[in-house]
């Protein structure tokens, strides 16, 4: 059964909206989880400072609060490593997502 020409570039359209809609899914998701690591973090570093601030005024020689300063340093940078992770992770699991998304928009445009 041959289908009109008018048919096929309609067909055609609705296919490239929906790659195209399909991407928007795959960027927003992505971005989602970006904020959802951006707020954790943000949260986490918030409570960690007032902890740490009220730890340090009761902080009895220069000794104890050198050492909970250290602890705090430490801390974050182990948090912000941690949070630079996730964000990578992320970053590739978006990309992975979009490439697949394209590729399969691709496959579904040409001709066979």
């Amino acid at each position: 059964m041959d289908t009109s020409p008018q048919d096929a570039a309609l067909q055609a359209w609705k296919r490239q909206i929906d790659a195209g809609f399909r991407v928007i899914d795959v960027l927003t998701e992505g971005a989602e989880r970006l904020r959802e690591a951006q707020l954790e973090a943000a949260a986490g570093a918030h409570a960690d400072a007032a902890a740490t601030q009220k730890a340090a005024a009761r902080a009895k020689d220069a000794a104890e609060l050198a050492q909970l300063q250290m602890q705090w340093a430490r801390s974050n940078a182990e948090k912000a490593l941690a949070y630079w992770r996730a964000v990578y992770e992320n970053a590739v699991q978006t990309g992975t997502q979009l490439a697949a998304c394209l590729a399969q928009a691709d496959k579904e445009e040409t001709p066979r």
